[in-house]
């Protein structure tokens, strides 16, 4: 029984209806995976069992063509994977060298400017590491050679540099600390006499040499932990120089009011005492007046010197008490003056 030509045509068709179907496919499964491609190839290839009949030199050609399709694609799948591999390659190599500038600029601080860098440089690195060329300018594609593509690490690659930029990140953070370390010794060094001086010392040198460190304090690269522990310590020894002066100030306080008390109780003194000598001179000047009267009615030579000499001798305690009023009251003028400054 020979073949139907109309049957054979049309399983032809079919056949290669489904190898052109095959062959848009190449492009779409050059990056995914391979199944779904070979897949339908499997698929092709059983049509060839269930469409029959087929002529025999349809069959060749169909086989052939369907064969040369596969090694199509893999010729194709291999020269996508081979530049994807390519462009992964030097953008790993690009980002490795963003993460090692990082690496050696932190290696370099000596405050946080240089591992504010080192950390930019860092976050470059980890932005380069996505999908397509973010953040990288055209020179740098066109000196890595890959103007156009889409910029992909592969999985490899992409371990390789997160690993790196992880590490980076690791030494970054150490510098950090030891840089922190090293200010907070620095200022410990300076806080260290603090307790001494505060408690027993000029609390005012304490005050100055305080707010010094305050101002230090301001610009020091520390954690925010440290610079808390140190604002926590400076207070303290502030609050116990400050109570010190309180005490000083309270204790001056009370010794003025004692020597105001005592300078108000020496002008009543002083006061008393020249009321004394005013009423003693009053008595002496009566007496002198008497005794006037007396030299004056004196009978005899003898008895008018003796009168003479006793109002000399009152004359005398007169100058003598009014002498004790001048100094007293000199006394009094002064306290007076201090008093009411």
């Amino acid at each position: 029984m020979g073949i139907d030509k109309r049957t054979a045509e049309n399983n032809a068709s079919l056949i290669a209806q489904a190898i052109d179907r095959l062959e848009n496919r190449i492009s779409a499964c050059l990056d995914g995976p391979s199944k779904a491609f070979w897949d339908e190839a499997r698929s092709v290839v059983d049509k060839f069992k269930t469409h029959t009949p087929l002529f025999r030199a349809d069959r060749q050609t169909l086989w052939q063509r369907h064969q040369a399709v596969c090694e199509r694609y893999k010729a194709e799948r291999k020269a996508h994977w081979d530049e994807l591999a390519r462009v992964s390659r030097e953008k790993r190599r690009f980002i490795e060298y963003k993460i090692d500038q990082a690496h050696s600029i932190a290696d370099g601080a000596d405050g946080p400017d240089g591992i504010n860098r080192a950390r930019e440089r860092l976050a470059q690195a980890l932005e380069y590491m996505k999908d397509g060329w973010s953040g990288l300018n055209a020179m740098d594609r066109f000196a890595m050679g890959v103007t156009g593509s889409e910029g992909r690490l592969l999985k490899q690659d992409r371990a390789l540099c997160w690993e790196r930029w992880q590490k980076t990140r690791a030494a970054i953070d150490a510098r950090r600390d030891a840089l922190q370390r090293y200010e907070e010794a620095r200022l410990r060094e300076r806080i260290r006499p603090m307790s001494d001086v505060a408690a027993y010392g000029d609390p005012y040198e304490a005050l100055r040499l305080i707010k010094a460190i305050q101002g230090a304090l301001k610009t020091a690269y520390l954690s925010k932990m440290q610079r808390d522990l140190i604002r926590s310590d400076l207070d303290r020894y502030w609050q116990l120089a400050s109570g010190r002066i309180r005490e000083r100030k309270a204790e001056k306080a009370r010794r003025h009011q004692q020597w105001r008390c005592d300078m108000q109780a020496h002008i009543a003194r002083w006061t008393s005492e020249n009321e004394k000598d005013e009423r003693l001179i009053a008595r002496l000047a009566d007496q002198i007046s008497n005794l006037q009267i007396e030299l004056a009615g004196a009978r005899t030579a003898e008895f008018a010197d003796k009168v003479r000499g006793w109002i000399e001798e009152k004359y005398a305690i007169i100058q003598s008490a009014q002498g004790r009023i001048r100094v007293r009251e000199e006394k009094i003028r002064s306290v007076t003056h201090q008093l009411n400054k």
